[in-house]
């Protein structure tokens, strides 16, 4: 197990992978910024070398920026020629609608598709 629990610039992230069969786990968690976008490049760089398919779970994270989403397209298309995928599994309705209005939901497809509320927090 890889972590990375950063305090930068006063924005806490944590970088998290877990390595596990036939797939490996991504977690992120904080404000995936800039400071972040650094941890996450080196990150995905080891994931795509797996040759596994990465399950990602950001549902603790509180927002993700364009650089940080760059590094996750990368780490997609990578495992896309690898014949891998990347896929949310554990989503983040903040982020999610940020994905949908930059119109890069279909690059992180969920899983379970969300229906309703999100996992743990009831409709309003």
């Amino acid at each position: 197990m890889e972590l990375a629990d950063c305090e930068l610039s006063g924005q806490a992230f944590r970088v998290e992978i877990q390595p596990r069969e036939p797939r490996n786990l991504l977690i992120l968690a904080g404000q995936i910024g800039p400071d972040a976008a650094a941890q996450l490049r080196d990150d995905a760089a080891h994931l795509a070398a797996t040759g596994r398919g990465v399950d990602m779970d950001w549902r603790e994270a509180e927002s993700v920026t364009a650089a940080s989403l760059q590094v996750l397209i990368a780490l997609g298309v990578s495992l896309d020629g690898q014949g891998q995928t990347l896929r949310v599994t554990c989503d983040h309705p903040g982020i999610r609608g940020l994905l949908e209005l930059a119109g890069l939901s279909n690059r992180f497809t969920c899983a379970i598709p969300m229906q309703g509320p999100i996992q743990g927090k009831p409709a309003a």
